[in-house]
């Protein structure tokens, strides 16, 4: 099956200091599957990692080996174009009070018609609201 994933779920499973009773279940989500992602997700990841390191929440060589995990993760990325992303992500940011980059996850579950993982509360409840499966459940 193919999913959409984002960032919060990918850091939840591959970051070291984010490590619970869930994690395993959240690489599994994401590892096991088709996984699409907006073209921001790889920026995203390294952002969230790069700010662990510089605030001291991971060192420098866990979070060289989490950026080594993401790029082993089967993920391919969905592309629009411009007006597409103004125009259907603008959409989502202005009725779900959304982030761009959010939205940009959602919109991606739509167009592909697809179910969205993710662990924000926010994009989880705009995805029920546009009718698209979200998880982990």
């Amino acid at each position: 099956m193919t999913i959409v994933i984002d960032a919060s779920i990918t850091i939840a499973a591959l970051s070291p200091d984010e490590q619970s009773d869930d994690t395993e279940r959240y690489l599994n989500t994401i590892a096991v599957t088709d996984a699409v992602v907006p073209a921001i997700w790889a920026l995203e990841i390294m952002h969230v990692i790069r700010r662990k390191v510089t605030r001291g929440l991971l060192s420098a060589e866990l979070a060289a080996e989490a950026l080594a995990a993401a790029q082993l993760l089967n993920v391919r990325v969905s592309t629009t174009n411009a007006a597409v992303t103004f125009s259907d992500v603008g959409r989502l940011v202005r009725i779900h009070d959304l982030t761009p980059y959010d939205a940009s996850y959602l919109d991606c579950a739509i167009r592909l018609e697809r179910p969205l993982a993710t662990l924000d509360r926010r994009m989880r409840a705009a995805a029920l609201v546009e009718g698209i499966t979200i998880l982990p459940d």
